[in-house]
């Protein structure tokens, strides 16, 4: 029989790390974001407002899966709710539970059944960044409709990937389309004609010897980002305390185990571009990128990710992994994709109801009328820029 055992405080999740990681690397989804040292990482950072709602999956005595939840309070649409989360969420770019053996719909039909019996403590269940390609997402839309549980639930967005399997380091370039190998070659001349100067491209990892500390690497990150669009925008890793904090955690932690990789690009000497990766059972993930905009013409990113995956053909990388948020650029790239899943559930009070009205009808209708929602999600952008600014 499936029972749940859930964890209310920080002891009690630290008590589990072993169990953590063995699970883990039996479960099917394995990655960086799910690892334990990333989730405590985490809680230590941005715990403020949220409880731990971590759920032990138990077949008798034996431990066979963990839901890494949490309740967050916050407001939605300028409306205070309560919404359970998986642990991670908007930081993380993949997350689900994490389950083993062969119950796992009575493992999630387990934990939903204890998540509606604790209704009055939540308000809605938003578990965002499930990937297709582990299965647990399909069995949760099938355990939803098996207790007829209000949600919605459906394609978030799409995850872009190159596999590395056989390809040949001097033919890597020639796998792209003729534009990009064009440009690639004419922003090369550009620099070398513009500046009498060449591209520069340095990687680090911990294992190359090379000397440099986390606390410069994340120095240089920081500095680059300041100058591109989104230090301007305050949309960078670094333009919040608490992501700053995270993120000096995160490299300084990591860096030590060979778990981020960095890597820049720079002329005459200049880092003008960075790409800040982790390095995860043969996957790169790449979390973030950025390029000094004095340096546009040149196309810094462009150039600075070819170098990247031309890197990844010489090492044990199988699969370059560009995460979450579609770009024009990924799309030139490569085609092949993941689908990232996003389902919403909901109670039977009637506050819980009319947030689902608003996220089922409201929104979708106002998104139809492109003027009401782009002049409303521009106040919201404009506020958070001033908040913080001032």
């Amino acid at each position: 029989m499936i029972t749940i055992e859930e964890i209310f405080n920080l002891d009690g999740l630290k008590q589990m790390e072993d169990n953590w990681g063995y699970l883990l690397k039996e479960s099917g989804v394995d990655n960086i974001f799910l690892s334990f040292d990333w989730i405590l990482t985490w809680w230590r950072c941005f715990s403020r407002g949220n409880s731990l709602f971590v759920l032990k999956i138990m077949d008798k005595d034996q431990l066979i899966g963990i839901a890494p939840l949490m309740i967050r309070r916050h407001t939605f649409f300028g409306l205070p709710v309560r919404t359970i989360y998986f642990i991670g969420t908007v930081v993380s770019d993949r997350m689900d539970f994490i389950l083993t053996g062969p119950k796992k719909k009575e493992s999630i039909l387990a934990v939903l059944n204890y998540i509606m019996k604790n209704s009055s403590r939540w308000d809605f269940v938003d578990l965002q960044e499930m990937s297709d390609t582990t299965g647990n997402f399909h069995i949760l839309r099938e355990c939803i409709k098996e207790l007829n549980l209000p949600a919605m639930s459906g394609i978030d967005e799409r995850s872009f990937y190159i596999a590395f399997r056989n390809i040949d380091k001097g033919k890597f370039l020639k796998t792209f389309s003729k534009n990009i190998q064009r440009q690639f070659k004419n922003v090369k001349n550009r620099v070398s004609k513009e500046m009498d100067s060449e591209f520069e491209f340095k990687r680090f990892v911990n294992t190359n010897g090379n000397g440099i500390s986390p606390e410069e690497l994340v120095s240089e990150i920081e500095r680059i980002e300041k100058a591109s669009w989104k230090g301007k925008a305050c949309s960078g890793l670094f333009s919040e305390a608490s992501t700053k904090f995270f993120h000096n955690e995160i490299i300084k932690g990591y860096f030590k185990k060979g778990l981020v990789d960095i890597s820049f690009l720079s002329i005459k000497g200049r880092n003008i571009a960075y790409q800040y990766n982790y390095s995860y059972n043969a996957r790169l993930y790449n979390y973030s990128v950025a390029y000094d905009t004095k340096y546009s013409r040149f196309s810094p990113g462009l150039v600075l990710q070819i170098h990247v995956l031309e890197s990844c053909c010489d090492s044990i990388i199988d699969e370059f992994d560009f995460l979450r948020e579609e770009a024009e650029y990924k799309n030139r790239l490569t085609s092949d994709y993941k689908i990232h899943a996003r389902t919403r559930i909901f109670n039977g009070a009637v506050y819980s109801k009319f947030l689902f009205i608003l996220q089922s009808c409201i929104l979708p209708y106002l998104k139809n009328k492109k003027i009401i929602y782009k002049t409303w999600m521009g106040l919201k952008k404009a506020a958070h820029v001033f908040k913080k600014r001032y």
